[in-house]
């Protein structure tokens, strides 16, 4: 790596040759012949211990592999490269993503810590790899994210609608939830179809406790993506986190109701080349009417 590869926060290198030989190595054995590559981001080793044991947990990563685990993400015209980097002084293992093969993507921010996630589909089932960083660089894994929609929303042949996005459906939620949605959440071309807010959800026990259930969250269909957007999922009552995942709307196949006397639980099915994925939505009953549109087959 680069002198900066020291450093806790991602950083961007402008060529290949600014990486250490293994790591450069590693990518131009991947890379074909006249694949132009349009960005790379170093992400240093993060260090996990102090972070409190349930969040480390939603992290899904152990505190002593992430302090000397490091991430080189490189972005061409056709796919993403993710280099997964232990030592230096031997080629590290490097993932093919195609875009055109993508099913979703996340964004995970808590405090300092935050992943970005990506789903695809390859050798007939759902392959992710999760990459980790100190959220000072969290720009960089936004723009990627950017980038990676807007190829597959050119690639699925989808356009932008022109005048009204429909902001209006934000007016009744916390300012939290429009900050989010407006500055991170959507393109700025993006034009929402659909929206429905859900407060957290708690269940009591022993008449006196309770747990969360499932935090507050919003989903929005728009012309672009079936957005997930929603806060930490911890057991405290704090609000400092913030998770998006952007499923790309020609990957959407179903959307799907299920009612229990305690919640309605909407089940999401994202689909490609056959294979598909279900992820769960939890509501409670009372906010039923809200969900009547929402069925999609």
């Amino acid at each position: 790596m680069s002198p900066s590869s020291i450093e806790r926060f991602p950083y961007l290198v402008d060529t290949l040759d600014q990486l250490d030989l293994p790591t450069k190595t590693a990518f131009s054995e991947h890379l074909q012949p006249g694949e132009v590559v349009r960005r790379i981001i170093v992400a240093p080793p993060k260090e996990m211990f102090g972070i409190p044991r349930k969040w480390r947990q939603q992290l899904d990563v152990q505190p002593a592999l992430s302090r000397i685990t490091s991430w080189v993400l490189v972005l061409t015209e056709q796919r993403l490269l993710v280099a997964t980097i232990s030592r230096s002084d031997i080629e590290p293992p490097v993932v093919s993503i195609p875009m055109a093969k993508l099913m979703w993507v996340e964004v995970g921010i808590i405090l300092l810590f935050g992943w970005f996630e990506c789903a695809w589909v390859s050798q007939d089932r759902v392959q992710r790899i999760r990459v980790f960083f100190n959220t000072v660089g969290e720009a960089y894994f936004q723009q990627l994210r950017a980038l990676l929609c807007r190829t597959l929303i050119e690639q699925d042949g989808l356009t932008a609608i022109s005048g009204d996005r429909n902001l209006v459906e934000l007016d009744s939620l916390s300012y939290k939830f429009i900050n989010m949605i407006s500055n991170r959440m959507l393109l700025p071309d993006e034009h929402i179809e659909r929206l429905v807010y859900q407060p957290k959800i708690w269940k009591q026990y022993l008449l006196v406790f309770k747990r969360l259930r499932a935090p507050a969250m919003v989903v929005i269909l728009s012309n672009y993506h079936l957005l997930v957007g929603h806060e930490d999922p911890s057991q405290q009552d704090t609000t400092y986190g913030w998770i998006t995942r952007y499923c790309p709307r020609r990957r959407v196949r179903r959307v799907t109701l299920e009612k229990t006397p305690l919640e309605i639980s909407m089940n999401i099915t994202v689909g490609l080349d056959g294979i598909e994925e279900t992820f769960p939505v939890l509501f409670p009953t009372e906010i039923e009417p809200s969900l009547a549109e929402w069925t999609i087959s």
